[in-house]
């Protein structure tokens, strides 16, 4: 089977030698254009394969190239373009994509923020055919694993990563016994945009429980969740890496935001829309800020 890969990051580096340690016949790698994968390139190079990008997959000049290509499969790991029709039908046994987010919900852009974000209790990796739409083409093999309130976007990375090259490797394993079960996708699921910045603005307006997923869904390796905090003198930008929820804390009408106390281990104390989350772990943009009681969060 010869194989056009298409990749980008961590899973697309496993997936890749795991495909040659299988002998897999992995015929060119095309990486990113706007962020040239130098971990991939790597690995092409040390195993005698073409690299290779471009600006537009779907270009007529590049039609061209695949064509001279003569692959049977197209693999797409974390790949950044949309793949049009014409150069999905160059390849016999299909274009696939593996999906870190288990279809027909959770297509679109930045899967595992948006699952923690929404206190979603698992999440799936899907290897499916590419169609014209985005993530709906008919599923290949889905794996799912558990999500605990100890997990946080660096855990769930980890997890995916780890599961993406085994639930491809099995896909492509089926495709080449000409064993696949297609299941087609429902046409309704659930889409997320890509998160860009200035998306990293806690709304103190929600619960603890919202605010506690949204710290969590974008911390290390992500940016960390942010406030700006306004006093007579100067404007600090609050940068939060996690927070804890206060079981027992006191509902009442404040401003959410604001700073209410501080704890035994003097770490501030916030007011959300149902009690309090501790920012047990945060920095600034300014040396030596630390927050006090009556700070405003915003």
């Amino acid at each position: 089977m010869r194989i056009a890969y298409y990749g980008d990051g961590p899973w697309a580096h496993k997936a890749l030698v795991q495909l040659l340690e299988l002998n897999y016949d992995v015929r060119i790698v095309v990486v990113r254009f706007d962020k040239k994968d130098e971990r991939l390139i790597e690995i092409a190079e040390a195993n005698g394969i073409e690299v290779s990008w471009t600006k537009n997959v779907n270009h007529s000049d590049w039609i061209e190239k695949m064509k001279a290509i003569s692959a049977d499969l197209a693999i797409s790991m974390s790949f950044n373009q949309i793949v049009r029709s014409e150069l999905r039908s160059l390849f016999p046994l299909g274009f696939i994509n593996c999906h870190a987010g288990k279809l027909p919900n959770y297509r679109g852009r930045n899967i595992l923020n948006w699952a923690l974000i929404n206190d979603e209790r698992e999440i799936g990796v899907t290897c499916h055919y590419i169609d014209d739409g985005i993530d709906t083409g008919d599923i290949i093999r889905q794996e799912v694993f558990p999500i605990d309130d100890t997990d946080d976007y660096a855990t769930l990375l980890k997890k995916a990563i780890d599961l993406c090259p085994d639930v491809l490797l099995k896909a492509v394993e089926d495709i080449k016994k000409d064993t696949v079960v297609r299941t087609p996708q429902p046409k309704l699921g659930s889409y997320f945009i890509a998160r860009k910045e200035g998306d990293e603005f806690v709304n103190w307006n929600s619960s603890s429980k919202d605010v506690f997923n949204f710290v969590r869904a974008i911390t290390t390796p992500g940016p960390w969740a942010r406030s700006r905090v306004q006093r007579a003198k100067f404007e600090a930008l609050v940068k939060i890496k996690k927070v804890e929820i206060i079981t027992d804390f006191p509902n009442y009408k404040c401003i959410n935001g604001a700073v209410v106390g501080l704890n035994a281990d003097n770490k501030p104390m916030v007011k959300t829309d149902s009690g309090a989350v501790v920012l047990s772990e945060y920095g600034s943009d300014r040396e030596g800020f630390s927050l006090r009681v009556g700070d405003r969060l915003i």
